[in-house]
């Protein structure tokens, strides 16, 4: 039998942001190579194989392609037993490029004897639900903005949304700067010339 990790069972994921998926195999004789075809859902990419811990030094697995989305076969060489009858095989770098929602497929896992002539097909497929999920970032005013308020039409926003600022004077004063800015190195956001900007990924300081 096969599995995938219990901690992975479902997974959220952001644009951006990467999660590993262990696949297991449990054999009941000695086995020398493993592949299997990988489904992923739309926007979910596989960044990396990384091999298990039972796996030889010499064992190479090969994707059939990389970063993209679809089904990528993984396909092994015949190389030294694996150690042992239980464990992770290989892992899966996972990253979200855009918006991701429905299920990763682990399915048509053949293991190979180390002579190579037996080729044993494992029933089943195993699934991990993938969702996404959306970070708000804080939109910050300083307290001590002179002469005038500021304010802005949310106080969370997400990366790539559109925060409008009202900008208003004290009587007898004019409008000399609104800065918007990110992180530690305080990073300038380009505010436009009736007071918008588009949120970074990050939270923003407005003074």
């Amino acid at each position: 039998t096969f599995s995938l990790s219990a901690e992975t069972i479902s997974m959220n994921l952001q644009e951006g942001t990467s999660a590993q998926v262990d696949v297991t195999l449990a054999n009941a004789f000695s086995i020398a190579g493993v592949q299997a075809d990988i489904v992923l859902p739309e926007n979910l990419i596989v960044e990396e194989i990384i091999k298990g811990a039972r796996v030889p030094e010499n064992y190479n697995p090969k994707p059939s392609s990389l970063e993209t989305s679809g089904t990528v076969t993984l396909s092994s060489l015949i190389v030294e037993d694996f150690e042992g009858n239980d464990g992770v095989v290989f892992s899966l770098k996972l990253k979200a490029i855009g918006e991701v929602k429905g299920q990763l497929v682990v399915k048509n896992m053949i293991a190979t004897e180390k002579s190579g002539a037996t080729a044993f097909e494992i029933d089943g497929e195993e699934t991990v639900d993938v969702d996404f999920f959306y970070v708000y970032y804080n939109v910050n005013i300083a307290e001590n903005v002179e002469n005038g308020t500021v304010t802005a039409d949310k106080e969370k926003a997400l990366s790539g949304e559109t925060v409008a600022l009202a900008v208003t004077p004290n009587e007898n004063f004019a409008i000399e700067s609104v800065s918007v800015t990110y992180g530690e190195e305080n990073t300038p956001v380009e505010v436009t010339e009736d007071f918008q900007f588009i949120m970074p990924a990050a939270d923003v300081n407005i003074s």
